[in-house]
């Protein structure tokens, strides 16, 4: 091969710094050129062959946020995790940027050279135990009584997690509230009949439609350990009550966001089990069977027992307000309703006619009609994402409903939890934490 042949490969060997490449371009192999190469440096025809540019890697880590940076010949943001030895198991590529510019060479070539820049947030890691119990806890057939019923309320709890710069989980529900239930259950575990979650019972901050803070994303798995946990409880304690648990707009926003941006995966269920729930439906994230909990959907969907009429609700008036617009709205029935985080009950009297047989007036019935919202197991001090700006006034608590066929109308009552303590049948019940309890079952690093 004559000089010009042997400089025209040293010229693409020098635009490319690559035997592969400067191969495709000449038509020949990479063994080919790396002969040539060393060939022209025998003779003189190259002082010496082009050093390949420095990558220069920066690699910073603060917290849980890293940044990786490479200006050189890295191409792509793959080729750069794998120079550092990234492990995507621990961290999750957020964003990446490639910039690209053209360089001078030693013998008078133009090199491209690239500027890769690679965000990365740390992987919570909970993700990989299991919640116990782990077996089915299925609901024992009830006793048949001629008495009368008791349905326990319990409201949105927004089970939910915000994560501080220690990797610690630091909850937006209230432990405390959540175990004045599970003992209050436990006091009444005779006499429940039906225990009615009034929806929303998860926060689901990451899948809202505001921004969403840092510290509160990437909790979702610990969220929804937890509330099975609770959820466990309630049945543990409660084994042949039948539980109900309604859609509030916290658990609808899953399927909005799916909705959104890939509506195709709201329905999407294992291959073989066409009968199974949708992967990302709620009573599945939640093992809802496992526990014998009925859940009642979509958000809005009413629920009827004993005549009283129970949903989520979407109302939410200031002061107290809410259970006296539903009744002033044309309700007809008793209701029981959540959403508003308030302790509120009212009552309405609503009057009718009376006809005898041949169709004439013969008087008027009175008949009241009840409103009542139990308030909420989430914290109150303002921990919970919300858009007041203001102090919140939220209450917490729950509710007892008793249902008995000699008495037309149901006797509702509230019991509020002051300072994570509350009165149940003349009992005091002071609720705990239980973190040990819920560590042990859940791995959530608490």
């Amino acid at each position: 091969m004559n000089d010009d042949e042997i400089r025209r490969i040293v010229e693409v060997y020098q635009n490319t710094l690559s035997l592969r490449e400067t191969a495709r371009i000449c038509g020949t192999s990479k063994s080919t050129v790396a002969r040539r190469l060393q060939t022209a440096k025998d003779r003189g025809l190259i002082p010496e062959t082009p050093a390949r540019p420095s990558n220069g890697i920066e690699d910073k880590t603060e917290k849980d946020e890293r940044t990786i940076t490479s200006s050189g010949t890295i191409r792509d943001v793959k080729t750069l995790l794998n120079e550092c030895g990234v492990d995507l198991d621990e961290w999750i590529l957020v964003r990446h940027t490639v910039n690209k510019w053209d360089s001078q060479t030693k013998g008078g070539g133009v090199i491209e050279l690239f500027q890769v820049k690679a965000h990365l947030e740390r992987r919570a890691s909970y993700f990989v135990k299991r919640v116990k119990p782990v077996a089915p806890i299925k609901r024992k057939p009830q006793t048949i009584k001629s008495g009368g019923k008791l349905c326990l309320v319990v409201p949105d709890s927004q089970h939910g997690f915000r994560r501080n710069e220690d990797g610690e989980l630091e909850p937006l529900h209230d432990r405390r509230a959540i175990d004045c239930v599970i003992q209050a259950a436990r006091l009444l575990k005779d006499e429940i009949t039906d225990i009615w979650l009034a929806g929303d019972m998860l926060d689901l901050a990451a899948f809202g439609t505001y921004s969403v803070e840092p510290s509160l994303r990437y909790t979702t798995q610990p969220s929804l350990n937890e509330l099975f946990w609770f959820l466990g409880q309630l049945r543990l304690e409660c084994p042949s009550a039948f539980i109900r648990y309604a859609a509030g707009n916290h658990e609808r926003r899953i399927e909005r966001a799916l909705n959104d941006k890939i509506d195709e995966a709201r329905h999407l269920r294992p291959a073989g089990k066409p009968e199974s729930r949708p992967v990302l439906s709620i009573p599945h994230l939640l093992s809802l069977d496992q526990l014998d909990i009925e859940y009642v959907e979509p958000y809005g969907t009413p629920y009827f027992w004993q005549g009283i009429r129970f949903s989520h609700g979407h109302l939410a008036k200031p002061r107290g307000k809410t259970a006296a617009a539903y009744l002033s709205s044309g309700a007809t029935q008793d209701l029981v309703f959540g959403h508003v985080h308030r302790l509120e009950l009212a009552q309405r009297v609503v009057e009718s006619g009376i006809y005898d047989e041949d169709g004439r007036h013969a008087g008027m019935k009175r008949k009241v009609i009840t409103a009542m919202t139990p308030g909420c197991l989430c914290r109150t001090d303002g921990a919970v994402p919300n858009a007041s700006g203001s102090t919140l006034d939220w209450h917490q608590g729950f509710g007892l409903i008793y249902s008995h066929p000699d008495h037309d109308s149901p006797s509702m009552q509230l019991i509020p939890i002051i300072d994570g303590g509350c009165i149940v049948r003349g009992v005091a019940i002071n609720g705990e934490t239980r973190v040990d309890d819920i560590r042990k079952a859940t791995g959530i690093n608490i």
